[in-house]
């Protein structure tokens, strides 16, 4: 009988764990991020934001955040990235309990972000990893969301 209690005392420890714990969604298919950050511009999925890891500014190349990015989009410039800076910075702007959406250039740079958002006991975490270009290239994308150019509203 004590086996049995030990066992099930176990059980709901590992499954309490594995419920609370944080894993990365990261996220291929173009049409599925976008319906998220629809959501997330449309003002549904509350308590949310959408960080655009990409440069602010790279002499105006054609996959910096300032040549075009979702309207409302976070920018936060990896090119200078800093790990305590930006725990600082997101944890003073968001509470643990916010979905945070993520977009890069599509070189891996919300790997490594996505790692200190788990350390800052964030738990919903959404990453495209194909890039902001390829997310462009969606049929849906024009559809459902709006694109600005400038840094006017990057939340900086």
């Amino acid at each position: 009988m004590k086996k049995i209690k030990f066992i099930y005392i176990l059980l709901i420890v590992l499954t309490t764990c594995f419920l609370t714990s944080c894993k990365v969604k990261e996220i291929k298919d173009s049409s599925e991020f976008i319906e998220l950050v629809y959501s997330w511009s449309s003002g549904e999925l509350e308590n949310s934001c959408l960080i655009d890891l990409r440069e602010l500014r790279n002499n105006a190349t054609i996959d910096d955040y300032d040549s075009g990015h979702i309207s409302g989009a976070i920018s936060y410039d990896y090119g200078n990235f800093n790990k305590e800076k930006f725990i600082t910075w997101i944890t003073g702007l968001y509470s643990k309990k916010a979905t945070i959406l993520l977009i890069d250039s599509g070189h891996e740079e919300y790997i490594e972000i996505s790692e200190c958002l788990k350390e800052a006991g964030y738990k919903k975490i959404f990453a495209y990893t194909l890039g902001y270009q390829e997310l462009k290239k969606a049929n849906d994308f024009n559809q459902k969301l709006v694109e600005s150019t400038g840094i006017e509203d990057c939340g900086c």
